[in-house]
């Protein structure tokens, strides 16, 4: 037992500051219904600017410290709270987009102000560095003071709720927000109260988290979404049963890290501990203890306004001449990247089926692309792993993949039966993660190497031919979700995002129509991995990293507005600009790249924020006011003609 008591005090050290990542979180998502996936980012920022105050300006870190629990809690607090509201009334998948926006476009600032490197932040907490001991548990000062700090605000949140009128009146904002307005306050207003709190304990846990891994923009983005884990143990909704979370990830963390590290296959599945758990709590609880907080909205987006025909036909025979001839228009150097770019379509064309044909969230597709690579590696191979390599035709291959790729997406369809939304999105992440950190390093996927073969058709080795052959592959899946799209099947998909009540009215089992869009968006997404490994003719498991799969649903939405709906459209829109143009921008001195990363979370926001055809409103809007204002100038009162038979006054 004592062996494991270090282990216990560690996990409460770290698991305080989940905690309060996590309350923090759970407080915004329960009073305004958006599961802000930029928590991270807010953190990573605050532990910028206190480092910035402290080490750099050298100012005494409790001054630092309330000035960035202060001032940064309050300006990202209003900023957020603005952005939720806007929110309110659009699809789930567009209030995920607009989060992983935001987190993309602060990460861009703080790489472009502070660079790439890691910074140290040393420890401040404590006045002294003497380590203390409970039998063979040694910690820190500074380690007390965060335990006591995550109890402490446990404590006071269930008091301020309890005990305050301002406290009263966020719990009424969950319950029945009309019903508040109707007392005189204002929900805005309380709602902007809980943002600017929950912003300011996202400011604490990066600030108590940079001494222990550094201050780096995007590993404090992502170390903070451990504290999901610890949300869905409070179900999203209880404060005090989501600092109990925190303590338990953290302890949970720790224990599997001990007992998994002798072992080369499990090494690195203890970072995954809180997905796991996140996963295990969304999927198993009750059906009815976990409700979506916010307005009730289609799950499936609106269809955007669509271009005049003309105009669609004139990009569409622009498109696919520059698709045609890119071996002809684009450098030598850059064909690789093309061929990558056109391979992505695929990928994006899975996201298409769940997204805008079902209304079903996915985060974990890219682990799935990564899936895909490694089956085929393995399909295609002769030798090396035995029984796993089947040394199959190249195009027989590449089916194999995603075929073998379609039974995980079945899997990810489970939850999919009984969650929705933001509960869906973040099963799905779990999920990945989970693939990401143990799967990945088994013997029939990428095994210990972390990588296996994925070799281009024989004949067809070149970059000119292996170009023509993923056009051509690529062609053949966008056809098939047109086909789908035109089916019964894309119909009844439809009614699935549309209603699914009313489709079960109709004797429809909603529940295979949702699983075979799943199926469907897996084989797409394992024939892209196959495609995509063949431009390095080796893929590894590094290149497909869960949590940098957020992105994909993002672009796919901004291309869809672009492209004024389609399906197919937005894919290969999506691959061009996303993928193949930064391509560019890849001089390590030069910060366009990030430039364009910020560009393109400020564009993720607009997207989401101007969706449900405020964009046709605004246009209207600006166009009234125009023709309102050319009425009353007084220049065109001067300068405009009489009417044709307007009376001609006579004078005498």
């Amino acid at each position: 037992m004592s062996s494991y008591l270090p282990v216990v005090v560690a996990g409460i050290s770290v698991g305080s500051i989940y905690a309060i990542a996590a309350m923090g979180l759970t407080l915004t998502y329960k009073t305004s219904g958006v599961f802000n996936f930029a928590q991270g980012a807010i953190a990573a920022a605050a532990a910028f600017l206190f480092r910035s105050l402290h080490v750099t300006h050298h100012l005494a870190w409790p001054l630092a410290f309330v000035i960035v629990l202060v001032a940064f809690g309050l300006v990202a607090g209003f900023v957020l709270e603005r952005i939720a509201r806007g929110l309110a009334d659009v699809p789930v998948a567009q209030r995920i987009v607009a989060t992983i926006g935001l987190l993309i476009m602060v990460q861009g600032i703080l790489t472009l102000i502070f660079g790439t490197v890691p910074r140290s932040l040393p420890e401040f907490l404590g006045y002294s560095t003497q380590a203390h001991h409970i039998g063979a548990a040694y910690f820190q000062n500074s380690d007390v003071v965060k335990a006591v700090m995550a109890l402490a605000a446990a404590v006071g949140l269930s008091l301020y709720f309890r005990r305050t009128r301002s406290g009263v009146a966020l719990r009424g904002v969950v319950d029945d927000a009309a019903l508040l307005d109707m007392t005189g306050i204002d929900p805005a207003r309380v709602r902007r109260r809980a943002w600017v709190i929950g912003s300011a304990f996202a400011a604490v846990s990066g600030m108590l988290i940079g001494p222990l891994l550094g201050v780096d923009a995007v590993l404090l983005t992502l170390l903070v979404v451990h504290a999901f884990g610890a949300c869905a143990i409070g179900r999203f909704t209880s404060l005090p049963m989501t600092y109990v979370g925190g303590l338990l990830i953290g302890i949970a963390e720790q224990l599997v890290q001990k007992e998994t590290s002798s072992h080369a296959n499990l090494a690195q599945i203890y970072p995954a501990t809180s997905f796991v758990v996140l996963l295990l709590v969304l999927v198993l609880t009750p059906r009815g203890r976990l409700q979506e907080v916010g307005r009730l909205v289609r799950t499936r987006p609106p269809q955007p306004s669509r271009l005049p025909d003309q105009a669609r036909i004139v990009g569409a025979v622009i498109g696919c001449g520059l698709v045609l001839f890119a071996p002809f228009l684009v450098e030598s150097t850059k064909l690789s990247t093309a061929t990558f770019a056109l391979a992505q379509v695929a990928l994006y064309l899975s996201l298409v089926v769940l997204i805008r044909m079902s209304g079903q969230v996915s985060l974990c597709q890219f682990t799935l692309q990564g899936v895909g690579a490694a089956l085929f590696g393995h399909a295609v191979s002769h030798g090396g792993l035995g029984a796993f390599n089947f040394g199959l035709p190249w195009p027989l291959a590449v089916i194999v993949a995603g075929l073998l790729t379609v039974p995980l997406g079945l899997i990810v369809a489970i939850p999919a039966i009984r969650l929705s939304g933001t509960f869906l999105a973040l099963a799905t992440l779990g999920f990945g993660i989970l693939l990401q950190q143990s799967a990945f390093s088994f013997s029939f996927l990428f095994g210990s190497d972390s990588a296996v073969n994925t070799p281009r058709p024989h004949g067809a080795d070149g970059p000119w031919a292996y170009y023509y052959v993923v056009l051509v592959a690529v062609v053949l899946c966008a056809a098939l979700v047109k086909a789908v799209q035109h089916a019964r099947l894309g119909r009844l998909l439809r009614a699935v995002g549309d209603s699914p009540l009313a489709l079960s009215t109709l004797g429809t089992n909603v529940a295979i129509t949702r699983a075979l869009s799943f199926g469907l968006s897996a084989f797409l997404a394992g024939v892209s991995g196959a495609l995509a490994g063949g431009v390095a003719q080796r893929s590894g498991a590094v290149s497909y990293q869960a949590l940098a799969g957020l992105v994909f649903i993002a672009i796919l939405l901004i291309c869809t507005a672009l492209g004024g709906g389609g399906t197919v459209l937005p894919a290969f829109l999506a691959a061009g600009i996303f993928t193949f143009l930064p391509s560019y921008a890849t001089d390590s001195n030069d910060k366009a790249g990030y430039v364009f990363q910020l560009a393109f979370g400020a564009i993720a926001i607009a997207v989401a924020l101007l969706s449900n055809g405020r964009w046709g409103s605004i246009w209207s809007g600006l166009a009234a006011t125009s023709e309102k204002r050319s009425t009353v100038s007084p220049v065109r009162a001067r300068t405009s003609a009489p009417p044709v038979d307007a009376p001609v006054a006579v004078t005498t």
